[in-house]
């Protein structure tokens, strides 16, 4: 199976004032941290989209193996963000078979989990494994079909795939660690600042 994913990292973090992207968490930023854990979990073809901090952004995984795609427009917000990923893939969608959608600002969602989700895409083709949080709700890291490729990519202003999932066969898998993300400073110091 040949998988694609597609990491939004073009926001300008408000609630933080500073590049989230950029923080350090266990001697690499969140950006390369996502780009290394997608690569663990098996897949070759990483797509950064990058926007706010574009030159800092791509200056930090300018050693990983990944394409950097600059979002022009990335303050229309993330579902525009999504869609300049998926419209890059969309050169040679023969050659995929899904797409994750993975976050860099969630950084201790696992490798496995990741496997996880590509292996109900592999074993199901007909449906989208998205994550489910301990409160029920439901997001990324999400895996679509390849078939889903044309939905992200008309995915546009700051709605995300979360209603795409919705409203589609999905199977849900459920990660504990997934609901921890980095928006704030608060975050910042209860979850990264572990010194």
């Amino acid at each position: 199976m040949h998988s694609a994913a597609i990491i939004p990292a073009a926001g300008e973090s408000i609630r933080l004032g500073r590049p989230k992207q950029l923080l350090i968490f266990e001697g690499q930023t969140l950006i390369q941290r996502a780009v290394r854990n997608a690569k663990a979990a098996g897949i070759d073809d990483v797509v950064v989209v990058t926007g706010a901090f574009a030159n800092e952004v791509s200056a930090s995984i300018s050693t990983e193996n990944c394409r950097i795609v600059r979002h022009a427009n990335w303050e229309e917000g993330i579902g525009s963000t999504i869609s300049c990923g998926a419209r890059s893939l969309q050169a040679d969608p023969a050659k995929l078979d899904s797409v994750l959608l993975h976050l860099c600002d969630q950084p201790f969602v696992p490798v496995c989990h990741l496997q996880e989700l590509l292996s109900v895409v592999a074993s199901e083709p007909q449906l989208i494994a998205a994550t489910q949080y301990p409160d029920g709700s439901l997001g990324a890291p999400a895996c679509f079909p390849v078939s889903y490729l044309d939905d992200l990519a008309t995915l546009a202003g700051s709605v995300g795939a979360k209603q795409l999932i919705l409203s589609r066969d999905s199977r849900f898998v459920q990660h504990s660690m997934a609901a921890i993300d980095i928006d704030t400073q608060a975050d910042v110091e209860a979850y990264l600042d572990l010194t």
